[in-house]
């Protein structure tokens, strides 16, 4: 490219220079060869100019209308986990809320909300589809206000039950004042309860009179059939992720109040090379398992771990795969992990495991 055109300029420079500069031959050989490096990748003026500027606008963007300008970035990255994690943290420590799905209050996307908030966008729930245009349509011109209010809006050609339990699943219906458990608890009387005063009404009343009639719901009878502990609350969490895509409510390992959790800094301890040092406490929930066969025919696995504020990778060597296998499904690990610097650089290697979903 452009670089070639440098070239031919090296004789001259190297001839003119020391006149100049009073430097040695093998101290402009040094600068040039810097001048030839920085040529790689050092951007002309235009472009610097085009990057300084958008720099400004990001920054003063995010300075001054924070939520605005993350629930755009959001939304252009909706698909990118990782970044849509790097955004949460950075409206975490900013104080804005990153809120889970809500009928009254969600448009398509992410949502910067009144109070500075920023609310997710209904099209992020898994399996809802063009449902999720209806639901904001109607509600924002019907405005209900419960939750009986709401179900009636909609026939099960727009709202069946399997969409329910994911509107329920998300948080979308937390915001009726019924608790997600409560609604879980009850998801058959909820469906049967929708159908059978949606049937009511198209049996008995015309348009006119059911516009006229509109108030006269029965109202739903919801109780909870279980308690709602620390393990219901982990599966509750894991039913939002499962069709969000990511936890909002909060992050399992935060159920886990203890002040020795293992943190970023613990993670990034130096190690000399050829050694190895002891982490534990380090708490996360188990994202991906991929187990290979050695050479010599011996399983071992490597363990992708999100621990709220980092993600780690585990290797697990053929005797503790053994040993923990059967705990490395959903729920809220407790690792000590061996962190060794060897030949391949650091590596974090399982030392020990505990489900901590046996202790609640």
């Amino acid at each position: 490219g452009k670089l070639n055109l440098l070239v031919p300029l090296k004789e001259k420079f190297l001839r003119n220079a020391p006149e100049r500069t009073g430097s040695s031959q093998a101290e402009l050989e040094k600068w040039w060869d810097g001048i030839i490096e920085g040529g790689a990748y050092t951007f002309n003026l235009s472009h610097s100019y085009a990057y300084a500027l958008l720099g400004y606008y990001t920054c003063y963007l995010l300075t001054h209308y924070p939520a605005q300008y993350l629930a755009a970035v959001m939304n252009n990255k909706s698909k990118d986990l990782p970044v849509l994690s790097e955004c949460f943290e950075v409206a975490k420590n900013r104080g804005i809320r990153v809120l889970a799905p809500n009928v009254k209050e969600s448009a398509a996307g992410f949502t910067p909300t009144a109070d500075g908030n920023i609310v997710y966008g209904l099209t992020a729930i898994k399996g809802l589809g063009k449902t999720a245009e209806d639901i904001i349509e109607v509600t924002r011109r019907e405005h209900p206000n419960t939750l009986e209010e709401f179900l009636v809006l909609f026939d099960s050609r727009v709202l069946n039950r399997t969409k329910l339990v994911s509107l329920v699943k998300s948080g979308a219906l937390d915001c009726f004042q019924f608790k997600r458990s409560v609604l879980l608890d009850n998801l058959d009387e909820l469906s049967a309860w929708k159908e059978r005063e949606i049937s009511g009404r198209a049996g008995k009343l015309s348009r006119k009179q059911a516009e006229l009639f509109a108030n006269e719901t029965h109202r739903l009878d919801l109780r909870p059939k279980q308690e709602l502990d620390t393990a219901r609350t982990l599966d509750i969490l894991e039913m939002e992720k499962e069709v969000i895509g990511t936890y909002v409510t909060c992050h399992p390992v935060d159920l886990f109040r203890t002040n020795n959790k293992a943190t970023l800094e613990d993670i990034a301890v130096e190690v000399p090379d050829g050694e190895e040092v002891r982490i534990p406490n380090v708490y996360g929930v188990i994202t991906a398992v991929k187990k290979v066969k050695t050479r010599r025919g011996s399983s071992m696995a490597w363990l992708s771990l999100d621990c709220r504020d980092f993600e780690l990778e585990v290797t697990v060597f053929a005797r503790q795969l053994e040993e923990y296998s059967s705990k490395l499904g959903n729920g809220v690990k407790r690792l000590t992990v061996l962190k060794r610097n060897g030949k391949q650089g650091a590596a974090y290697i399982l030392d020990k495991l505990e489900d901590l979903r046996e202790y609640v």
